[in-house]
This record gives C-alpha cells, structure tokens and sequence, in this order.
C-alpha cells in the first residue's frame, strides 16, 4: 500500500513561511525557532515560523488583505502542478505563526 501525502512527512508540498523583524530599537531582531532533534524535516536547525498549506486554508478569513503587489509576488513561480492561490499562502503563513508562536496579525479590533 504507498502512503498518502498526509501521512509522508517527507513529501514536498505547497507550504509558507513568515518573517518577523522588530526594529523597535537600533538593533533589528528577526523572530526564528528552533525545529526538534526528532523532526522530519530540518531537524536542530533554526527555521522562520511556517508550514504546509492545509485544506481549511482556502476557506479561512482575513481580516484584511495585502497589498495587491505582495500578492502577484507570492505568485511568480508556483509550484508545477500546484493549484495554490497567493491567499492560501497569506493563510498558511499566518495560522503558521500563530500556532508556533501564539502571534496574532491582523486580528480584528485590534492595532
């Protein structure tokens, strides 16, 4: 029986990831993690918060959208056979890093 996608942590698949850089003082500082000993993919390394685009992705709200630009970008070179959209990976990026991080943006009623 061959393993489905799901199940093969190893198969390559439409993923996002965000980067994070507070300037805030003269200094920058760029918010990475480190992945567990144990992990399939890039184990003991320090990685930007992100992840595989889920199913529920494409259905997810937002509370704004980006700019129209950052949106054509995400877009230049799509992965063959891929049907992902720029949202999906807006989604993913951001459910990413509030699942990793417990980071929240854009959440409305919020600055």
């Amino acid at each position: 029986m061959t393993q489905g996608l799901a199940d093969d942590k190893t198969a390559l698949r439409d993923a996002a990831t965000v980067l994070l850089i507070r300037r805030d003082s003269a200094d920058p500082a760029v918010l990475m993690g480190m992945r567990g000993e144990y992990a399939a993919f890039m184990p003991s390394k320090f990685v930007f918060p992100g992840g595989a685009v889920d199913p529920g992705d494409a259905n997810c709200e937002l509370a704004g959208s980006p700019p129209e630009e950052t949106m054509r970008r995400l877009m230049i070179e799509p992965c063959e056979g891929s049907d992902i959209t720029a949202r999906q990976l807006v989604v993913a990026a951001l459910r990413e890093l509030a699942e990793e991080t417990g980071l929240l943006i854009g959440a409305k009623g919020h600055s």
